[in-house]
């Protein structure tokens, strides 16, 4: 697929970049989440963590589809170690039309939650990617741009389905977009992509350098409580904004709470 092999490229640039920066950002570079099992849950300490996703993707331009995996706990995703993966080579070794590197990242949420289990046992599934071992965590629908820039589904909402709560303690900064309706979209992850310099610390002033979608306006938050956004019937509600930080949206039962 051209769409996924222009993806990769343009990645790997990122990727390269990236790594001037690495040494300023040690601290979350080398910040591996901690994971505990208990029955069927496992819950992981996953603020500032850094990870990456692995898309296998299928479809056509226009209507992708992708199986995802989360190096969440197995792999910190070091930018050398994802920038040799051969793209082309793993979707072909998976069936897959194509191959997506969605990475690296940083946990945003205190905590991950993972209920096993279900029809298709999510997390249990692990897999290996040029070196870089992975959980398989869900299926997304991509959106109708995807592919065609760095920014092109920026506030572009689509629905992911997995079995992850994100946990967020009282006394934590969340990050919000509200949209044109006013609901809220609080913030699961942040990305080093389009920024390589950005880093969790840089949160609380990123207002300052989005340019959100008309009626769209970030803000931050700092919780009086603890606030759990999850799955509404296996189905959460996703955005990114224009430098790929990804938001769930708060609706139907989806948060504990509105922020």
């Amino acid at each position: 697929m051209k769409i996924i092999s222009k993806i990769g490229s343009n990645h790997l640039k990122v990727l390269t970049l990236l790594l001037l920066v690495v040494a300023a950002s040690a601290v979350f570079a080398e910040a591996l989440a901690k994971c505990t099992k208990d029955g069927n849950t496992i819950t992981c300490d996953t603020r500032d963590a850094r990870y990456c996703e692995l898309f296998l993707i299928s479809g056509q331009p226009g209507h992708l589809a992708a199986d995802f995996y989360n190096t969440l706990g197995l792999d910190t995703c070091d930018p050398e170690k994802l920038k040799a993966i051969d793209g082309p080579a793993e979707a072909k070794k998976f069936g897959a039309d194509g191959f997506f590197k969605n990475g690296p990242r940083f946990f945003v949420c205190d905590r991950t939650v993972v209920i096993l289990g279900g029809s298709e046992d999510m997390f249990s599934k692990t897999a290996d990617f040029g070196g870089i071992e992975a959980r398989f965590s869900g299926h997304v629908a991509l959106p109708l741009d995807f592919g065609k820039s760095k920014t092109s589904v920026a506030y572009q909402p689509t629905t992911v389905h997995r079995n992850t709560q994100w946990v967020y303690l009282k006394g934590s900064k969340i990050f919000i977009l509200d949209d044109p309706d006013g609901h809220p979209w609080i913030m699961q992850a942040s990305a080093a992509i389009v920024d390589p310099k950005l880093t969790p610390k840089q949160l609380p002033k990123l207002g300052d350098k989005l340019k959100p979608g008309p009626g769209w306006k970030y803000r931050v938050v700092t919780l009086d409580k603890d606030l759990t956004v999850q799955p509404v019937n296996g189905t959460a509600k996703i955005v990114q904004d224009e430098l790929q930080n990804t938001y769930d949206q708060c609706f139907e039962t989806a948060c504990t709470w509105t922020p």
